[in-house]
């Protein structure tokens, strides 16, 4: 119910962050809105992808996100190891002018959170992964009072 509850809360945010970003730019620039997907699109991959995506573009990047309800996109180039009990939510890829950038994969795994992140520690490591620096949290803003677990992993040199 409490990553549920920090969900919603990081989509409202995401929301307010591009209303506010829209309102902020002149007139000229903002993009025009009826309330209609444009060019018959599915409204529901266009919410997605204004809730994941940079709500700007950096040096002229071009930004996409494709979901995959279910299931791994299609030649994923990683092995993912799945514990024991696993249910594949689904995942996306997001890409950077054209080139995927990052994949993320959303599992329901019937154990601990202690657990599941020693099994990815272990298992990713023996495949070549290894854990993505610290960043750090949220610094101020709406912060909920108990954080959902999450870990990033890199492999090579990107």
């Amino acid at each position: 119910m409490r990553s549920a509850a920090f969900v919603i809360g990081v989509l409202v945010l995401a929301a307010l962050a591009v209303v506010g970003y829209q309102q902020s730019r002149p007139a000229g620039e903002r993009a025009a809105s009826s309330g209609a997907a444009p060019n018959g699109a599915d409204p529901t991959a266009e919410l997605a992808s204004r809730l994941l995506l940079p709500p700007y573009q950096q040096d002229g990047a071009t930004y996409e996100v494709r979901l995959y309800p279910g299931t791994l996109p299609p030649d994923p180039k990683v092995d993912l190891p799945r514990p024991a009990g696993a249910r594949l939510v689904g995942s996306s890829v997001r890409s950077r002018n054209g080139t995927p950038a990052s994949l993320d994969v959303v599992l329901d795994i019937p154990t601990s959170t202690s657990d599941v992140a020693g099994f990815f520690d272990r298992e990713l490591t023996k495949l070549g992964w290894s854990a993505a620096p610290n960043r750090g949290g949220p610094q101020g803003g709406f912060v909920p009072s108990m954080l959902a677990a999450s870990k990033s992993y890199c492999k090579g040199e990107n």
